[in-house]
Formats: structure tokens, sequence, C-alpha cells
């Protein structure tokens, strides 16, 4: 799809005669994944509905224009975004300079994330990416240099951690760090199956044909192990800043999943496997991707184990799994997501009869609307109404508020810095030690 330049000429017009002053600007750099347009699903107090995009001309492209289309026509709570856009193969050499406030938002390809990091932040712009914002050893390196240089220019950067904002999370939060009745932490291990191909709001989701690349996408134990760790350090050492030297006996393994052409065509509309994934492909004409593995460490002394599988499709109504274990001396807390729970987050806490009530009790304070429901084989499920259990993609809206609240207050939390180093010095060291084991 091409963009004449009187279009482009006058969305630039409107842009001038309509950015409020002191409104932030938000700019989306190559959006190639559905989370880009996410964060544009509502309004943003203080940031202009002008949107400046900077991207190559592709499918990703129209797509993110499409679904922001779609938040601007719905019948309720519309949106007004306008997009001005900036289209072509050398896209990030006509970024401009950031006015104060300017922000950066990334979600595609992956490999590039680092660069467009360093970037943006080169030229003035806070930084709001989606994950992985590494997937390499250069990559790790390149992402440190950024946060140094964004100190220096008092800008932000911030990993869109939406998992934090799941309140079933914030409840195991809360139980695994009152050490009176939880006791000291004995284990964690955080298991997750994903799929390439699944519906997504009655739809087919549509793949990018590199998002079958992990030189682009990233292996599966550089990608959504970002989210598990975050919520291990989160969840473990709240408001404390976990460095690498608190982390020991690392090692991991990772495994292919195999994508027939038939299956990939489905899910990508491809007729061909492109040519950069030739070495991936066997000679029976199967694509192996490594998409799957295992990652082990010792967080200070605590054994964690974090594991991703993905699997092509999921069984006929299912969805996504997962299964978290959080043990501790005196208690444990577990959260399922399976068939067995019909896809829904099922919160279990078994803990001794002699502090269970001050624990629920504390619980109750912060969590008024919590359901605890004891169960016959002593443990309790815990949940909360629906109405206070916004979706995944309500928790878009809650990052990029917490974010924008960091740009004014011109400052990001020790830990929260500290933390999203180390966890990409994890997932890119478990990448490089899996690769190793190959040998």
């Amino acid at each position: 799809m091409k963009y004449p330049s009187y279009v482009i000429m006058a969305v630039l017009f409107l842009s001038l005669l309509s950015c409020s002053e002191g409104e932030k600007t938000m700019v989306m750099i190559d959006p190639g994944h559905y989370h880009a347009a996410l964060i544009q699903k509502n309004h943003l107090p203080g940031v202009s509905d002008i949107v400046r995009v900077y991207a190559p001309e592709c499918m990703e492209l129209d797509s993110y224009l499409s679904t922001v289309r779609s938040f601007n026509q719905r019948e309720d709570d519309a949106t007004g975004w306008r997009e001005e856009l900036h289209i072509s193969d050398c896209f990030l050499d006509s970024l401009p300079p950031a006015s104060k406030g300017d922000f950066v938002v990334l979600a595609g390809k992956n490999r590039n994330k680092a660069t467009y990091i360093k970037r943006a932040i080169e030229c003035g712009y806070s930084v709001l990416s989606d994950k992985p914002m590494a997937i390499t050893g250069e990559g790790y390196e390149s992402l440190v240099s950024a946060y140094e240089l964004a100190k220096k220019k008092g800008l932000v950067i911030c990993d869109l951690m939406t998992e934090r904002h799941d309140v079933l999370n914030a409840i195991v939060r809360d139980i695994v760090s009152d050490r009176e009745s939880f006791g000291d932490i004995t284990g964690v291990s955080i298991s997750s199956v994903h799929h390439f191909f699944k519906n997504v709001n009655g739809a087919s989701l549509r793949r990018p044909m590199w998002y079958y690349d992990v030189r682009q996408q990233g292996e599966g134990i550089a990608d959504v192990t970002t989210h598990l760790i975050d919520l291990i350090f989160w969840q473990c050492m709240p408001d404390v800043a976990v460095t690498p030297s608190d982390i020991t006996e690392l090692e991991a393994c990772h495994y292919p999943t195999s994508v027939s052409l038939e299956q990939y065509e489905r899910s990508t509309g491809a007729q061909a496997f492109p040519d950069y994934l030739s070495a991936d492909v066997c000679p029976d004409g199967i694509l192996n991707v490594m998409s799957n593995g295992r990652i082990g460490f010792r967080l200070k002394s605590i054994p964690v184990s974090v594991s991703v599988r993905w699997d092509y499709e999921p069984v006929e109504g299912g969805g996504d799994t997962s299964e978290s274990l959080y043990d501790g001396t005196k208690a444990s807390v577990r959260m399922v997501q399976n068939v067995g729970t019909n896809f829904d987050r099922q919160l279990l806490l078994n803990v001794s009869s002699s502090s269970e009530g001050s624990l629920l009790e504390k619980l109750k304070n912060s969590y008024p609307d919590m359901i605890c429901t004891r169960l016959g084989d002593g443990r309790w499920l815990l949940d909360m109404p629906q109405d206070k259990k916004p979706g995944h993609e309500a928790h878009f809206n809650m990052v990029a508020a917490s974010f924008l609240e960091m740009i004014d207050r011109h400052a990001v939390p020790l830990w929260e810095k500290t933390n999203t180093l180390t966890k990409y010095y994890i997932t890119t060291r478990a990448v490089q030690l899996s690769s190793l084991n190959e040998d």
C-alpha cells in the first residue's frame, strides 16, 4: 500500500494545528506486532492524538493502521488517533529530535529492538518497549549502553510488563512476601504453553512471516520467559534490585517445534518458506523453530525453574496454558490454567491452619472483593469477581499510564532498571548456553 506525499503533507499540516501545548507526542517505530496498536486502544491523558509512525512499507504496518482505525470507529469510547506517516526503507534516519516528554513505542521485530531503543534515546525520546528488548548477547550490551545514556539524559526506558497489573498476580505477590505466614521461599517454578496459530477476538491471528525466524523474533527462552522472570523478581523480592551477581547456577536447554509448510501458510498466508528460513528447514520440508526450552538458576538462595513451549495450535476450544508454583516453609501458592480449569486461571493457597486466619484477613483487607473458597483437600481457592479482573488488553493502558507518570517524574525506580537488565542478562545468556550444550 502506497502513501501519497500529499496525504502525508496534509497530516503534517493537521498536526501543526492540532497538537496542544504541553502534550506529549507518541512515536511508533516499525509497529510489527499487534501489541503496538493495543497501546492506542484508549485515549492517553496528556498525549497528543497525532501519532508519528516511522516504518517500512509492509503488511504489519497495514494491520497496525487497520486496528487503530477500528478503535477510532467503534461505537463505545471511540478514540481519535491520527497517524502521521513516515514510510521508507530508511525510516529511522528521519527520526527528528524529541521535544520534552515525547516518547517512542516499540512492538515488532525483536532483533532490532535494542538498536531502536539506543537510537530513540540518542534523539531524546523516552521508550516504552514490548518484550523482549534484547534477544542476543550483543543486544543485551546495547541495552545496557542505552540505559546508561538514558540516565545521563534524564529519560525513561520501560519494559511493557503487563502481567504485573493482573490482580491475581498481585495477590500472589502479597502472599509470597508475607514471611510471617508464608515463611522462607524454598523454590519457584513457572511453565507456559503458547500457540503459533490461534484465535484472538474471534478471528485467526495472522503472524508475520518473520515470526517463525528466531533470529528476528528470538528463541522461546529469550521471549516469553521475560514475563515469567519479571514476575518472579516482582513477587519474591518486591522493590528489591536484583543484580547479575544474585544469579548463580544458570543453566538452559532448548528444542524446536516442527511446523509443516501447510501450517506455515495457514498462519502467515505465505505459500513458501522465505529464504531466511532455509537453514531451519529439514530435508523433509519441515521447519524447525527453536521456540521451546527451560532456564534454571538460583535467585540468591532460591532455586528457580522457568520453561516455555510453543505448540502449533491449541486443542479445540482451548487456549494457552500456564502453571506456577511458589513453595515456602509455611505455605505454598499455585496458579494454574489448563483444560482442567476450563482455561480460566485458578489461584490455590495451601497454608497451615495456624497461619491461614491471619493471612486471609490481611488479603481481605487489601482485596475486599476477594472470594475465598475452602476446598475439600484443605486448600483455599482465591478469586476475584470478573468485573474486578480487567482483561489482558486493559493491562496495556495501565502500563502506559505508569510509564507516563515516570516520564513526568523524570525517574525510574532503581529496582525497575536493575531488574530489567538482570532479566535480559539471564535470557540472552541462556540462549548462548543452550547453543553451547548442542556442541
